[in-house]
């Protein structure tokens, strides 16, 4: 896009800095060249507010440190301390200083979720403590034999611990964490109640999107309710074009109820849906805040039943899906004034 000759140049984006501050620097540089510092560095440097992060346990630690004080990783010149960006030194003031820029807000923010909180299963309990506390725990295989799951690095011991809320974890035959259609969840418990409380309070069946950022137990989801008499569809990453259309010509000529879907795969370029479904479940949140904003939207927007609308999270109790909630809260109210918007 840059070897285009052009007299004048315009961007148009509603989250034209992605998901982090320092996607800010390529659009403006393409609109005004010369702008900026032509150094991204030093454009950070006068920005951004970076912090530094150990390479291997992602902790943070000082830029002087020589030890990290969670991994006891010893730094040296090649595993040395990282740098990230955690926003704006000053939220907003990056947007005032350009030499135009225009923030229309088309549709009003979403209500905010409420919060169905759930205590997970003993046996979940067990698995999640056992990775919490010792980065291992003991599943079931396809053959009944339990066999040790290891977490070997804390980013890993993270994303299993936020699977180990949504259900029972066990390994197929190839060693690949899964849930089985009878695994234990306490928030597919919760999740029954919840759509019977839409079509109570409304005196109707009330359709909804179920959202988790786990596509294996988008699939247990869906299968689960279907089992149950739920006429529900599965909408994931492994769905094609076409069948994506079908889904979709299905809920909305109500033939089907309730779309569970993964966040990724439903994030973008599917509109319609929110001219029939006005409730949103989230058995579990993206750590990505865009993704979760995008995929919320294909519900929120133009032609949804404003005053109809709902949207529920089930959190389990004592585990990550707290502290996700909180930090992606607080990640949308810093974006949101990155880009010069106040609430």
């Amino acid at each position: 896009m840059r070897t285009i000759a052009s007299d004048r140049r315009i961007g148009l984006s509603g989250t034209w800095h992605g998901n982090n501050f320092s996607g800010a620097y390529a659009p403006v540089d393409w609109v005004w060249p010369g702008l900026l510092s032509p150094s991204y560095y030093s454009w950070l440097d006068e920005w951004a507010e970076v912090k530094m992060q150990c390479p291997k346990c992602f902790a943070d630690v000082e830029s002087d440190d020589e030890q990290c004080g969670r991994c006891y990783l010893t730094f040296t010149r090649k595993k040395r301390p990282i740098s990230s960006v955690v926003g704006e030194k000053n939220p907003g003031a990056f947007v005032k200083s350009l030499p135009c820029y225009f923030r229309a807000e088309p549709f009003p923010q979403p209500p905010p979720a409420l919060e169905v909180v759930v205590d997970i299963t003993p046996d979940q309990r067990a698995q999640y403590e056992d990775l919490e506390a010792q980065a291992v725990t003991w599943v079931r295989d396809h053959d009944g034999i339990e066999v040790p799951i290891v977490a070997d690095l804390p980013i890993v011991q993270r994303q299993r611990l936020r699977t180990a809320a949504l259900g029972e974890l066990a390994l197929d035959g190839e060693g690949e964490i899964f849930f089985a259609d009878d695994c234990k969840s306490a928030k597919l418990v919760a999740l029954r109640g919840v759509l019977d409380e839409f079509d109570r309070a409304a005196g109707r069946k009330e359709k909804a999107v179920i959202f988790t950022d786990s596509k294996r137990f988008a699939r247990v989801t869906a299968r689960r309710m279907q089992a149950a008499g739920y006429r529900t569809v599965l909408w994931t990453g492994d769905v094609g074009e076409t069948a994506r259309e079908r889904l979709k010509a299905d809920f909305v000529e109500d033939r089907a109820d309730y779309i569970v879907a993964s966040i990724a795969s439903l994030s973008e370029g599917v509109d319609g849906l929110q001219r029939v479904c006005s409730k949103v479940v989230w058995l579990s949140r993206s750590e990505n805040a865009l993704l979760n904003q995008q995929s919320l939207r294909r519900i929120w927007r133009i032609g949804v039943d404003q005053a109809a609308f709902a949207q529920v999270d089930i959190i389990a109790r004592r585990t990550l899906d707290d502290g996700t909630l909180r930090r992606l809260e607080a990640t949308q109210t810093r974006n949101r004034a990155q880009m010069g918007l106040t609430a």
